[in-house]
């Protein structure tokens, strides 16, 4: 590829794509994505994490030579790279400094450098979450609002947090962390080594556990007849969908997992005391019957003064999330809204 000049032209910005990149643990997805989030190219590949970190990274190369040669092919200008990516990214160097075990060999990956080598163009990374509240804020539900805690329900619960407009990192990018508070101090492990974490009571992979444990005690409940008389078939989507059919032992676990939920958030209200709480992933697909549920629970728990007037709303973005949020980092380097952690290098 033809080598490029590093410096951002703001003008020519204006008509030109981001080549965004959101790295998950099944596939990839990358896209060209606008300056109002508009996805214009989008392909998406395995990301095949058993192979380790580099044939990762090869992948996410791969996909992105693909998305370049359409955007080429349509004459479409790219004006950077950017990538969201499990795990925390040092904002100095651009390497994974850890955070993503679920791919093997990922911390220390020169995830920034290997990108701008490659396509010789301003390259950005950060955290998926965090990126995915970026993109709520710039592009979706959040527009208007400064002050913003997202949080992601699928396998496990991420969360991102955006103040005064601009991404909260924390020291070393590993901020957001929320699936990881303690909500039961004498609760089950977590794969992260702790007990008593938010995600194993809320994600998606819990209350398939909770409908599972359930169905034991209640074989007359529709959550077996949904999975096909097969309890090891049921997913969080078969707990909710039996919710809303009305069957009591669904109904307990979508309450139960409401309730830890909206503890969770609740301690994020009182810590954070944001505008907004935007929750996205696949468990949000539950909609009113589980946002009934935090709801009350963060009223139960919160502090009233912050919990009042703050909204408690889902994501927008959906299936292009997390492409939109990674272009989002990228437009907000371009206008300048974050020179201090630039790694536009």
């Amino acid at each position: 590829m033809k080598k490029t000049k590093d410096r951002i032209d703001r003008k020519a910005a204006k008509t030109q794509y981001i080549l965004s990149i959101d790295l998950g643990g099944t596939n990839i997805e990358c896209a060209l994505v606008d300056r109002k989030g508009n996805v214009r190219i989008k392909k998406t590949c395995p990301t095949e994490t058993w192979k380790g970190g580099k044939a990762v990274l090869s992948n996410i190369v791969s996909i992105a030579n693909a998305v370049m040669r359409e955007a080429k092919s349509k004459k479409h200008r790219v004006a950077a790279v950017s990538i969201g990516t499990p795990g925390a990214v040092d904002q100095k160097t651009g390497r994974v400094i850890g955070g993503a075990e679920n791919i093997p060999g990922w911390k220390g990956i020169p995830l920034v450098p290997a990108l701008k080598k490659e396509f010789c163009l301003p390259t950005f990374a950060s955290n998926d979450v965090t990126l995915y509240a970026l993109g709520e804020a710039m592009f979706g539900a959040g527009r208007g609002a400064k002050e913003i805690v997202c949080l992601t329900l699928g396998t496990g619960i991420g969360g991102g947090i955006i103040t005064g407009g601009k991404i909260y990192r924390g020291a070393i990018d590993g901020a957001g962390e929320v699936g990881h508070m303690t909500v039961k101090l004498d609760g089950k492990r977590d794969n992260c080594g702790s007990f008593g974490c938010l995600e194993r009571y809320a994600s998606a992979t819990a209350i398939a556990e909770m409908g599972r444990e359930a169905c034991k005690k209640d074989k007359k409940s529709l959550l077996l007849k949904l999975a096909g008389g097969n309890a090891d078939e049921i997913s969080a989507k078969t707990v909710f969908d039996a919710a809303k059919k009305g069957d009591e032992t669904a109904k307990n676990v979508v309450e139960k997992a409401g309730w830890f939920l909206g503890a969770g958030i609740a301690n994020l209200i009182n810590l954070l005391n944001p505008e907004m709480v935007i929750i996205g992933g696949g468990v949000a697909k539950a909609g009113t019957i589980l946002l009934r549920i935090i709801r009350k629970a963060i009223k139960t728990y919160g502090l009233k003064v912050n919990t009042k007037d703050v909204k408690i709303v889902l994501g927008e973005l959906k299936s292009n999330a997390g492409v939109v949020g990674a272009a989002a980092l990228a437009w907000q380097e371009i206008d300048g809204k974050e020179r201090g952690s630039s790694l536009a290098l």
